[in-house]
């Protein structure tokens, strides 16, 4: 019990240094790119259906990176927290599960820190057809 305590507490400690060190070295940093993409891009079929984003984000050197995805529906997701090794691409994934009988929107990926870039808008198209097939009416 006791090395499984000391072994938690030295993970923090090395975690806490890290990004201290990475806070310390970013000053250069920066998000140079990001993109969104949505799996599958249009559904019609039985609802509710769940969309799947993915967003890339690519730093110019090691840091740490603030994010969060938004919306069409105005909806905004938390803030989400990457850390750069090195320079690199880093791949963050979110869902969103709708019902409505149709539906258009999309997300995207808001870069908050280093820098303020937002990423494409993922668009997808969602038609709910009843159990015959047919188009549900809203």
């Amino acid at each position: 019990m006791l090395k499984s305590a000391f072994v938690r507490k030295s993970a923090l400690a090395a975690a806490a240094v890290l990004a201290a060190a990475l806070t310390a070295g970013a000053s250069n940093a920066a998000v140079i790119a990001t993109s969104a993409t949505v799996t599958p891009a249009g559904h019609a079929g039985a609802c509710p259906f769940t969309f799947t984003f993915t967003g890339k984000i690519v730093a110019n050197s090691q840091g740490i990176v603030k994010y969060r995805w938004i919306r069409s529906d105005g909806a905004i997701a938390p803030v989400q927290t990457l850390i750069f090794r090195e320079r690199g691409a880093q791949v963050v994934t979110d869902t969103w599960t709708l019902s409505p009988p149709h539906y258009v929107g999309w997300e995207a990926v808001r870069i908050l820190s280093p820098n303020a870039m937002v990423s494409n808008k993922a668009v997808f198209k969602l038609q709910c057809l009843g159990p015959n097939g047919g188009p549900l009416k809203p």
